[in-house]
């Protein structure tokens, strides 16, 4: 799953307690650059496609005062 617009604030600890509802999560990464700043997105994989599905429905919501983004992404192999 891909979520945009994450604040520089954001941890993979953070992301993975608000979106912990939807279902057990298997990782959170949180995309930075070559200097180590997040770039304002990242992923959460969930064991479940119905866990992946019931986040999508937090699009649009409110994560340490950003308005995120949320979007199934391709499966890796």
């Amino acid at each position: 799953v891909f979520i945009g617009n994450l604040g520089s604030s954001a941890t993979a600890e953070s992301v993975a307690d608000y979106f912990s509802s939807c279902g057990e999560i298997q990782s959170v990464r949180i995309i930075t650059g070559q200097d180590g700043a997040p770039k304002g997105f990242g992923y959460i994989d969930f064991f479940s496609v119905e866990a992946a599905e019931k986040a999508v429905g937090f699009s649009h919501t409110e994560l340490e005062g950003r308005d995120i983004y949320v979007a199934l992404s391709p499966q890796q192999p």
